[in-house]
């Protein structure tokens, strides 16, 4: 991120060795600064969900967390533990409450069957947005529509929200039925530069248009030279160079084609066409030929998927021979070829059969465009087409004396197929994707800054099945085509290499890159950006106890904007495992706790539809109901980043206890800028303490309690616990903390006990109002909790100290504290240490 301070002559000082050319300083615009500090802030809100070009840069002044339903007690009763509490006055469960700047940018739930979402803006009394849940999440009332949005026949089990709800002062989300399941991922800022309050009519037009695009590079090309990757050879054990550039400059596109990859196509052909069809809530049958000598036959039928969870069941010559069931539903690619497998004593020596459909239940009905009769022969491991029905056509319909009762839809709709995402891969193309690996070198660096199996990077994992269609990197299985369109910037250099470390040569590859060099449009690292770095981790198996790491990034500011995940194990236990992110802080709880692994996702219960590619998130590989389950997955995290400016730490449990060992492997992906963290720990009070209290003059008035503990953090999965003292009050606490001069904003952290629920208090900064401190929720099991409090750039700026006012408003019992702690923000810039990327810690 750039920024610009003009506060004072000896702030501008500061700033002058690290001072860019012109060239780039102009490559940003100032906005206008209601909080009287000018800085630079990137998009925020509406404008950053289609701000791609911009994703390499800092965003100092933001902070991510996520309200959700996990377990409080470390367990996994994830649905009952509520987070929420019951709001008298609105008649609503209220699940997310904030008090700063800030933007929502996903909602996810399940399990939602009724009732409304509520949200309020800044302190209004009525809601904004009141809406019953299933039209929410249905991605067809306007604003909130696909694929920005959609329900669990579209996530495969899960709702979720991607639309971007902005608010300058506060934010308050309820359901006024009681929910069990959520995850509301949301950004807080330390200033209201660039935000404006949700209205229902934010400019969403290019977002959508690259969300409904997601294989087309959603980035402006500007300036970009295009050099092309000839066919090669590569054979196993040898490494390849694919770009070597030696100025700099930013990488924009990575397409590389294997056109010796072979792939099994199962579902959809990527293909529009018009067909006649019919429906019912009855019953339809027709006589089809068949070969004598088959092993059983195969029922195929063209189907409008857009019907959910389609239910018959199937009779052979008035006998019943199973139920037919097709799990899900696609509101965009509405054309789906579904097969149902007679057994072969239903259909051995003879030359037809008489089949009948039974409808049982679905959304709506049972459609039926087009059926194939397929016999399984003995002397070929390909099914013989012995007949076909085309429903609709009369001459078809007579000649299969085709009959239907009960029927509902007649006509000849055009809908497109499914794109031929869902595909199983031969093993030589798995042992190249799992094992051969791309390494990228930033800026003549000795360890490479990017270094994942080849088929990580472009987010298909080495699952086994499934392709890719995200936003920013996935495949074209049409054309063997890989893309990644994240943007890697770099100050000196760039070689990008192919290792072959599979067992299977490698041939007749080829590839193309995309790069700028114009100065003016590229973001620099260390300075306004971060480096591209992509970190794989694997355990096989996993540790009972312990979590699965998918990367550590001990020190530096950036943010994590994806994680692809490949999962092996013997059931679907694995997907109960929360993901717990510490960031900017190892020692306390996780600032991001999720209620399962799917969820995480997107998903729900499993993925109980079945696969899904979406642009931001998906699972293409789910094997839940074989042995071994089999799943890939993957989420991108663009407006939703993960901020950190000292660390972050990306954890997942496995199995709801961390009991289930397994094959875990995974790639997490961020920009990370080099040096020194640029939050600064400047001054830490030990409420309780004598001595640090009289250094603080710390004062209290109508105190409750004083005394020592020893509590344990929720979320760790090594029993990490505060002990020490502390003090509570339902008065008010001033103490004096030092800081940086040269910060723009301050983060006061405060220890508390988590058993006094839903405490609230007015902070005031010099004696100037800050604004509201609230920790919403309670924990009786784990009672130790970190929780910060973001202090405006106003109020700290050009200062060696502050005094600190917390002035007691509301909680179950009394306001705690136990340490106060001050971090300054400061400049990327100023806290860069030494030029070149920022190194990974790998478990």
């Amino acid at each position: 991120m750039r920024w610009i301070l003009w506060i004072s002559g000896a702030i501008c000082c500061l700033l002058i060795p690290y001072a860019r050319p012109a060239s780039i300083i102009q490559n940003s615009a100032l906005v206008s600064k209601p909080d009287t500090l000018s800085i630079r802030v990137e998009p925020r809100g509406a404008a950053a969900m289609s701000a791609f070009d911009r994703l390499p840069y800092l965003r100092p002044g933001t902070t991510v967390h996520q309200a959700s339903s996990y377990d409080r007690t470390g367990l996994n009763n994830d649905g009952s533990s509520y987070f929420h509490y019951w709001n008298s006055e609105t008649g609503g469960y209220v699940v997310l409450e904030a008090h700063h700047p800030g933007t929502i940018y996903r909602i996810w739930a399940t399990a939602l069957v009724a009732g409304n979402i509520r949200i309020y803006f800044d302190g209004e009394s009525a809601p904004r947005v009141d809406l019953p849940v299933d039209q929410f999440f249905s991605g067809t009332r306007a604003p909130f529509l696909a694929p920005l949005v959609g329900n669990e026949m579209v996530s495969s089990g899960g709702f979720y929200s991607y639309y971007p709800f902005s608010f300058r002062e506060s934010v308050r989300v309820e359901f006024t039925n009681m929910p069990r399941f959520y995850n509301i991922t949301y950004h807080l800022y330390n200033t209201t530069d660039g935000v404006t309050t949700y209205t229902g009519e934010e400019d969403l037009a290019a977002a959508r248009n690259a969300w409904m695009n997601p294989s087309v590079d959603p980035k402006r090309q500007r300036n970009n030279h295009t050099e092309s990757i000839a066919p090669f050879d590569l054979p196993p054990g040898q490494t390849t160079t694919l770009l070597d550039l030696r100025e700099p400059g930013s990488i924009n596109q990575f397409v590389l084609r294997f056109p010796q990859f072979f792939t099994t196509q199962y579902v959809g052909r990527g293909e529009q066409l018009q067909d006649n069809g019919r429906s019912h809530q009855g019953t339809s049958g027709f006589t089809v030929a068949i070969a004598p000598n088959n092993q059983g036959v195969v029922l195929e039928r063209r189907m409008d998927y857009y019907v959910a969870h389609q239910t018959a069941d199937v009779y052979v010559d008035g006998r019943l021979a199973g139920r037919w069931f097709d799990r899900g539903s696609d509101w965009l690619n509405r054309w789906r070829d579904v097969r149902f497998m007679i057994p072969a004593q239903f259909t051995q020596g003879r030359s037809s059969i008489r089949v009948e459909i039974r409808f049982i239940g679905s959304a709506y009905d049972w459609n039926e465009y087009y059926y194939w009769v397929r016999s399984v022969m003995p002397d070929t491991q390909t099914p013989r087409l012995t007949d076909t029905l085309d429903v609709g056509d009369p001459i078809s319909e007579s000649s299969h004396n085709y009959t239907i009762t009960n029927p509902g839809f007649n006509g000849a709709p055009t809908f497109t197929y499914l794109p031929a995402f869902h595909t199983q891969y031969d093993p030589p193309t798995l042992d190249v994707l799992g094992k051969a690996r791309i390494r990228i070198y930033w800026d003549g660096e000795a360890q490479p800054g990017v270094d994942v199996p080849l088929g990580f990077l472009f987010g298909v994992g080495a699952g086994g099945e499934g392709s890719t269609r995200g936003l920013l990197a996935g495949v074209v299985p049409e054309t063997h085509t890989y893309y990644n369109y994240f943007p890697m910037p770099f100050r000196r250099s760039a070689r990008v290499q192919l290792v072959n470390d599979s067992s299977t040569p490698i041939q007749g590859a080829q590839g193309q890159f995309a790069y700028n060099l114009v100065s003016s449009t590229v973001p620099v690292p260390g300075v306004d950006a971060g480096y591209f770095t992509a970190i794989y981790s694997r355990e096989d198996p996993t540790v009972v106890g312990r979590d699965f790491h998918f990367g550590t990034l001990a020190s530096g500011a950036g943010h994590i904007v994806g994680v692809v995940q490949n999962i092996r194990s013997d059931s679907v236990w694995g997907l109960e495992g929360d993901e717990r992110i510490f960031i900017d802080d190892f020692d306390a709880n996780p600032r991001v706790h999720g209620t399962g692994t799917e969820d995480y996702y997107n998903g729900g219960w499993y993925f109980a539809n079945g696969i899904l590619s979406l642009p931001v998130h998906g699972a293409p590989l789910v094997h839940w109901y074989t042995e071994p389950a089999n799943h890939t997955m993957y989420r991108w995290s663009i407006a939703d980043a993960f901020v950190f400016e000292s660390g972050v730490k990306f954890k997942i449990e496995h199995g709801g206890y961390n009991d289930h060992p397994s094959l875990y492997e995974s790639a997490l992906f961020a920009y990370v800028a080099p040096g020194s963290p640029t939050l600064r720990q400047t001054d830490t009070l030990r409420v309780g303490d004598p001595n640090s209290e009289q250094q603080h003059n710390y004062v209290i008035t109508n105190p409750t309690w004083q005394g020592t503990v020893s509590h344990t953090y929720v979320g760790r999965d090594d029993g990490r616990r505060f002990s020490g003292t502390g003090r509570a009050h339902t008065g008010s606490s001033e103490f004096t903390l030092s800081v940086e001069p040269n910060n723009y904003g301050v983060r006061l952290a405060r220890i508390l006990d988590f058993n006094s629920a839903n405490q609230k208090a007015n902070i005031y900064v010099d004696g100037q109002p800050a604004g509201v401190w609230l920790t919403p929720g309670t924990n009786s099991d784990h009672r130790a909790s970190l929780d910060f409090f973001e202090i405006p750039p106003r109020l700290t700026a050009n200062k060696q100290s502050i005094r600190v006012r917390v002035e007691f408003v509301s909680a179950s019992d009394h306001w705690t504290e136990f340490t106060y702690t001050a971090y300054s923000h400061i400049f990327a810039s100023t806290a860069m240490s030494t030029p070149g990327p920022q190194q990974a810690t790998r478990p």
